[in-house]
């Protein structure tokens, strides 16, 4: 009886062994599909970003910009700049021009690097850029399951093996 067990266990690891390896073929049959989800992905991914790292550097830029022209405004008015009264108020009124400028051309700059990010040429070799990358990462990922998958599977049939030759 218990001889019948172990080879109803063993039919049963076959199978399921059978079963691995042919989804394993399936995957790897799908390997054109994959080529497509990269595509769609790192083109969602990357038109994303693009609006994303602009608006951040947009933001940021104006705030150094005017940060630094807060700085020297500070400065004029303060006794070390030795500036007369009368060129004081002046400056003033031009740095706060200057800051008013600088707020609403970096809309202007946005806009001009966005459209410099998504220039056809530019675009195409940076979505090559980040699908070759993301295909690598991916089927070595895929290679380290299989040899994690090789690994449990080839445990299994030692175990199989173990219980044929002990009965």
């Amino acid at each position: 009886m218990e001889l019948k067990d172990k080879n109803v266990e063993i039919i049963e690891a076959d199978a399921k062994l059978q079963k691995a390896e042919n989804r394993l073929e399936e995957l790897t049959i799908k390997a054109d599909d994959l080529d497509e989800l990269i595509t769609d992905v790192s083109t969602a991914a990357y038109d994303k970003a693009v609006k994303q790292v602009t608006q951040i550097v947009r933001k940021e830029t104006t705030e150094a910009n005017i940060s630094v022209i807060k700085s020297y405004k500070d400065w004029i008015t303060s006794d070390k700049s030795k500036v007369p009264e009368q060129h004081r108020s002046v400056a003033m009124k031009i740095l706060d021009a200057v800051i008013t400028k600088i707020r609403k051309s970096m809309g202007m700059v946005a806009e001009k690097v966005l459209s410099a990010l998504h220039d056809p040429a530019k675009r195409s070799e940076s979505l090559k850029a980040i699908q070759t990358e993301t295909k690598e990462s991916i089927l070595e990922r895929l290679k380290q399951k299989k040899v994690e998958e090789d690994a449990v599977n080839a445990e299994r049939k030692k175990v199989v093996r173990k219980s044929e030759i002990e009965h």
